[in-house]
């Protein structure tokens, strides 16, 4: 069982690597509906996934790019 975010608390958004995934999905949606700001990686070639909860917001990231 989550707490509740404290809205004033940076700790109230989660960065989910895996957000298209079975296990990611599940807890994306889980802390979306206990109130957290979820912010999901996608992969560099798209913009938007459908596989991930609509209220997450998306961001390309390349895990490889050093730079």
């Amino acid at each position: 069982m989550l707490s509740q975010p404290d809205p004033e608390s940076p700790r109230s958004t989660v960065f989910v690597i895996g957000a298209t995934g079975f296990i990611g999905r599940r807890l994306a949606e889980q802390l979306l509906g206990n109130g957290y700001r979820v912010i999901a990686m996608i992969r560099p070639n798209r913009q938007h996934d459908p596989r991930v909860p609509s209220a997450c917001e998306q961001v390309p990231v390349d895990l490889m790019d050093t730079g």
